[in-house]
């Protein structure tokens, strides 16, 4: 499964991190690559205090940033199984 994501914003990049967390393959899609960059910044630091925090295990970390796909192109979103907007 493959579930995709439109905006990057507080509630868009917490969806798209609970995705990953969950296992499953997720795509976001946002109108500038800033604001991409800047969810994908917000989603590892997330990660870094999970696991200071005891929550995640380290060697979780990679593997669930790699379930994340992120693009300005919406093209990304058609294979997509699901699509929360």
């Amino acid at each position: 499964m493959i579930i995709g994501v439109v905006g990057s914003s507080t509630m868009g990049k917490g969806l798209v991190q609970h995705i990953a967390n969950c296992g499953i393959e997720v795509r976001m899609n946002a109108r500038r690559q800033e604001a991409l960059d800047e969810a994908m910044k917000y989603i590892e630091g997330q990660y870094d205090f999970m696991i200071s925090r005891g929550w995640l295990e380290a060697d979780k970390k990679e593997p669930n940033l790699q379930r994340i796909q992120a693009s300005t192109d919406m093209t990304i979103l058609k294979d997509c199984d699901v699509v929360i907007e």
